[in-house]
């Protein structure tokens, strides 16, 4: 099972959030990244959505998880997209390529946004912490 896990919101260190507290423990940070998606402001929290253009950018950071099985149950369950809750779940977690901060490439898990975003505000910039 992939050990690695992409994050771009609440999750993130650099957020200063306190949900950040929930992956702290689960694993380390290894380095910042960005994959190919749109960013959109959910609520209090965003929602990324995949996307083909290589303009289409949004930035977060990557995490090694120590013990992926437990750490993605963890995660599934906070992200309300584990077995117990009803489909259409908010998220599903789905394996990406992440471009690293330092030009490296690696594949890693991390958190889609499984509903529509007609109505929310895009975070243009991909960046949650900037929010424009």
């Amino acid at each position: 099972m992939n050990n690695l896990l992409f994050v771009y919101g609440t999750l993130m260190k650099a957020s200063r959030h306190e949900r950040h507290a929930l992956l702290a423990p689960l694993g380390r940070f290894v380095e910042d990244g960005s994959i190919n998606g749109k960013l959109f402001l959910v609520s209090t929290y965003p929602g990324l959505i995949l996307s083909a253009a290589s303009h289409d950018l949004v930035h977060g950071e990557v995490y090694e998880l120590s013990a992926p099985e437990m750490a993605l149950a963890t995660l599934d369950e906070y992200e309300e997209c584990s077995p117990r809750y009803a489909d259409p779940t908010q998220y599903v977690r789905q394996e990406v390529s992440v471009t690293l901060a330092s030009g490296g490439k690696l594949k890693a898990w991390t958190y889609i946004y499984n509903r529509s975003v007609e109505n929310f505000q895009h975070i243009s910039s991909g960046r949650f912490l900037t929010m424009s």
